[in-house]
């Protein structure tokens, strides 16, 4: 979704006015929040990548299956919009 969105901006590498970015990252076992692709591998690459379109407002992680959508992470994201 968020390669969809950069498209649309002309200039890469600029922070928009007025384009805001929620960050929400998840994993779902103990185990995998502290591998290679876990929540601070995540968090670094959502980082760099929000930064050349977006200005970041928050981020959420869970440790929990995606078929949950009462996650505490998930529910504060989506609160903020």
């Amino acid at each position: 979704m968020l390669e969809r969105c950069a498209d649309a901006f002309s200039k890469p590498g600029t922070a928009s006015r007025g384009r805001y970015a929620i960050g929400l990252h998840r994993v779902s076992t103990t185990e995998q929040e502290h591998s290679g692709p876990g929540l601070e591998a995540q968090r670094a690459s959502m980082r760099v990548y929000v930064a050349q379109v977006w200005q970041l407002v928050t981020e959420h992680e869970d440790v929990a299956t995606g078929k949950d959508d009462h996650r505490p992470g998930f529910q504060a994201a989506l609160a903020r919009l």
